[in-house]
């Protein structure tokens, strides 16, 4: 299942059907910060870069990206060469998405002549 009718797609992880980000399973980290899985899918004719920013629209609340297990950053930036072979039609940028409550969350994701924002919502 994924998220977006662009040319980046976000892939759902944990058996999630609808555009939902659980965090049951996962435990805090040091910081106070449950994560999961947020795989971005670029179809495999988009040849540019891609970034990724993500807020809470439905009340106050934090979000953080990781490129790598550690990081707590505010925003992702994928390079055009920074992308594994493409299977089945699609490149993957693997990444992990920090919360610190369940919620409402956007996911603006832009790159070359390209915008969406994606909402989903986040579960435990």
């Amino acid at each position: 299942m994924v998220v977006g009718d662009g040319p980046v797609s976000l892939g759902l992880v944990g058996g999630q059907r609808r555009a939902r980000i659980s965090i049951a399973q996962s435990v805090r980290d040091k910081q106070g910060w449950r994560a999961q899985k947020t795989p971005w899918l670029v179809r495999r004719a988009y040849r540019g870069p891609v970034t990724v920013t993500a807020r809470r629209i439905d009340g106050p609340g934090q979000v953080r990206l990781a490129k790598v297990y550690g990081q707590h950053l505010r925003r992702l930036a994928f390079a055009r060469d920074n992308v594994s072979p493409p299977t089945h039609g699609f490149y993957l940028l693997p990444s992990g998405a920090l919360f610190r409550s369940t919620g409402c969350y956007a996911f603006d994701v832009s790159g070359r002549h390209y915008f969406e924002r994606l909402i989903v919502r986040v579960v435990a």
